[in-house]
């Protein structure tokens, strides 16, 4: 896993949280059948994209991209939590 977060992700705690709690689910939290992916902006360097699960939990989340070194990176994702507020998510 950590290979996988080296190689698509930015090295900050949140990002590499789940190394230490490896929770995952079945089926996959990500449904490409199902949930809408919309791009709420950026630019050369930087975009952001909301994630909307349209089954089940419907969980809304936000994901951070930018440019690191020629490659895309994912710098953070945020969950809308029960207050409507964003928050910080381990990936």
């Amino acid at each position: 896993m950590e290979s996988i977060l080296d190689a698509y992700a930015v090295k900050d705690k949140s990002n590499y949280g789940r190394l230490i709690d490896l929770g995952c689910t079945k089926p996959a939290t990500y449904d490409p059948d199902n949930d809408e992916v919309v791009v709420l902006g950026g630019g050369a360097s930087e975009q952001v994209f909301q994630v909307q699960q349209l089954k089940g939990v419907e969980t809304c989340s936000r994901l951070q991209l930018i440019v690191r070194n020629g490659r895309w990176r994912i710098k953070k994702k945020e969950i809308m939590d029960f207050n409507d507020k964003w928050r910080r998510s381990p990936l």
